[in-house]
């Protein structure tokens, strides 16, 4: 079913949302692995090419956002049996070891993975990540509120770094295309992007009030 140890089974999270070139290169590097493609508000096209490709796809009627897709996908693979959860933006390109370099440090018992970054109090990085059953039973699932995007990695690892957890940092040459489709709302719709941000900051304020700005 997946590469390693028989009780570590890992499944690969991919929400999207109109990024189908993208996302065609990502789905093409993990022929090895198991995939679940959320579909974030049933762009015909993209639902016909799954149709065609070995992946396990959710569609959303409507667009339902970052926190409700990774969830989706985080739940149809813990009925499915899986143990670890590699959360994927659609505009990554990862290298072949990906997994490997994880596992290893799952095995030496951290419960999520992320990437290294010249910011080092930032934990996750929302377009790769990695986290296992253990972390989401301690924790539940990703905070909904914050929708339809910013916000919900930031409010994962407050409750990740309360809760004591180990974590651990890796070195990949993870190629990301700076969140295409993040940076198409803020130039096309500034107005609704600056709302979305603001609402959402003022989310994170009402349950950390001691939080810094996004």
């Amino acid at each position: 079913m997946e590469l390693g140890d028989e009780n570590i089974m890992v499944a690969v999270i991919i929400p999207t949302y109109s990024s189908l070139d993208t996302l065609k290169v990502l789905v093409q590097s993990l022929k090895n692995h198991s995939v679940y493609v959320i579909e974030d508000g049933q762009n015909e096209e993209t639902a016909r090419w799954l149709q065609t490709q070995d992946v396990r796809a959710i569609y959303h009627l409507k667009n339902m956002g970052v926190a409700p897709s990774w969830n989706d996908g985080i739940k149809q693979a813990i009925q499915d049996g899986f143990t670890h959860f590699a959360v994927f933006n659609d505009d990554i390109e990862v290298p072949e070891n990906w997994w490997d370099v994880c596992k290893k440090e799952f095995d030496e018992g951290a419960h999520l993975v992320s990437l290294s970054a010249p910011c080092p109090q930032l934990i996750i990085r929302g377009w790769f990540f990695v986290l296992d059953k253990t972390c989401i039973d301690t924790l539940g699932l990703f905070d909904e509120q914050f929708v339809p995007f910013l916000g919900e990695d930031t409010d994962y690892e407050i409750r990740f770094m309360r809760s004591k957890l180990k974590y651990a940092l890796v070195d990949l040459d993870v190629k990301h295309k700076s969140s295409a489709t993040l940076n198409k709302i803020k130039e096309e719709r500034p107005e609704y992007y600056e709302l979305v941000r603001d609402e959402n900051e003022r989310r994170l304020f009402k349950k950390y009030p001691t939080m810094v700005r996004l």
